[in-house]
């Protein structure tokens, strides 16, 4: 979902960010990937390999077969870009201990379940708003 800059702070790019990227070393605190990485992901886990561990056989046998079919899909490398979640899933709290540098992977993962729940209300209250009153019985 993109962000809308206008629910967060003024200094939110020139102060805090930066401070919440250098705080955790530039690195997802969940999975540890660097910011601006360039690799593969291996679905549905956390291992992820970058063009030089490809190149120089720096990688499980197992791995290798699901590598190259991930690789057909998509040749060219995927970018890590390191967002700031808010822990608590509110926009209110931007204090340091409730911001975390994420990969987006982490990020949506982190966010899912709270994602999920916010749809099903959305979608339950736009239902409710469109809904027809039940005609009247006319009973004879």
């Amino acid at each position: 979902m993109p962000i809308n800059y206008a629910d967060y702070p003024s200094d939110w790019l020139t102060v805090i960010r930066p401070r919440i990227l250098e705080r955790d070393g530039h690195r997802c605190k969940f999975c540890g990937l660097a910011n601006h990485l360039l690799g593969w992901r291996i679905p549905r886990t956390d291992r992820f390999y970058t063009p030089e561990q490809f190149a120089g056989s720096h990688i499980p046998a197992d791995d290798v077969d699901v590598l190259v079919k991930v690789m057909e899909k998509r040749p060219k490398p995927w970018r890590i870009v390191l967002t700031i979640a808010h822990l608590d899933h509110g926009l209110i709290n931007h204090s340091d201990s409730n911001l975390a540098a994420l990969c987006q992977r982490c990020h949506l993962n982190h966010d899912r379940k709270t994602v999920k729940t916010k749809r099903e209300q959305r979608r339950r209250y736009s239902r409710r708003k469109k809904q027809l009153p039940l005609p009247f019985l006319i009973l004879a």
